[in-house]
């Protein structure tokens, strides 16, 4: 048997225009896919600012860490684990009274260095992803900036 500690902290700060907070997670869960049960560890980050009526900028970041429980099952060692970063940054631009652009990027790096089980993510040992995305928007008649 295995005794776990749970633990969730977050901060937060709010001043005029920007804000920025901070949490932190600890616990134990039923597993992230193929781990049938994991302790995981967490902690994320934001930040915005807003310069005006017109323009705001946002930051977000996280990383994680999913390590497996002993004795889930026979032959799985407790050092199978799986770390993830993740990261954004925002701009949202009012233009006018009704249109509103928004531009985004977000990236996601998931990794591990330990040999995974051959019957799942076969040859898996680091992934990343990235997006961009801008959008062009027409606010309603009731919406208040």
């Amino acid at each position: 048997m295995k005794t776990g500690l749970a633990v969730n902290a977050s901060a937060s700060y709010q001043y005029h225009a920007e804000s920025a907070s901070v949490n932190y997670t600890r616990g134990v869960n039923s597993g992230s896919g193929y781990l049938f049960g994991a302790e995981s560890n967490a902690v994320s980050g934001g930040y915005s600012q807003e310069f005006g009526k017109k323009l705001s900028i946002g930051l977000t970041g996280s990383y994680s860490r999913t390590s497996g429980l002993d004795n889930v099952i026979p032959g799985q060692s407790s050092d199978e684990s799986i770390s993830s970063e993740f990261g954004a940054v925002q701009a949202t631009r009012r233009l006018g009274r009704y249109l509103t652009l928004f531009a985004g990027y977000t990236a996601l790096q998931q990794s591990t260095a330990t040999a995974l089980s051959s019957n799942v993510l076969n040859d898996f040992s680091k992934s990343s992803a990235s997006a961009l995305d801008m959008r062009l928007g027409k606010c309603t008649s009731g919406t208040k900036f």
